[in-house]
């Protein structure tokens, strides 16, 4: 069959393709003759590297976790702290409120007693809407 006049002949074309990859800190398996061949003992040099940086990077870890740690058990005794000073913050003014009131009713039942009915009112009402806030009024924890 001849060929229509003004067309080229198909043709045919084949490529191909060689991808290689390597990652980590050794050349890939085949390379360290071609390093020798440049260097005497290259490929043990590159090996030592390999191996002092792999000691360096756990040495550098080591230290991160046990700063971790140590922050840790700094933020646990910040902790503990700051509960007993709030415990014992509480329990003094637990204390102070309590002689308050308790200096107020004496001082009124004084008062009464003299003759003095309307100051000793006046003086243990003082006391009277603490110890109702007291008792009513619900403590919610810190962040609520």
């Amino acid at each position: 069959m001849a060929k229509p006049p003004g067309r080229a002949a198909p043709v045919a074309a084949h490529s191909a393709v060689h991808v290689q990859h390597h990652q980590g800190p050794l050349p890939a398996p085949e390379d360290p003759h071609r390093y020798e061949a440049l260097i005497p003992s290259a490929a043990e040099r590159i090996i030592r590297m390999a191996e002092d940086e792999s000691a360096h990077r756990r040495l550098i870890e080591g230290r991160a976790h046990t700063a971790n740690i140590d922050a840790q058990a700094r933020q646990m005794a910040i902790a503990d702290y700051q509960s007993r000073a709030t415990f014992h913050s509480d329990a003094i003014g637990q204390a102070a409120g309590l002689a308050v009131s308790l200096a107020c009713i004496a001082g009124a039942v004084f008062l009464a007693q003299n003759g003095r009915e309307w100051v000793a009112g006046a003086l243990a009402a003082i006391p009277t809407p603490a110890v109702i806030h007291a008792f009513l009024v619900r403590r919610h924890p810190p962040g609520r």
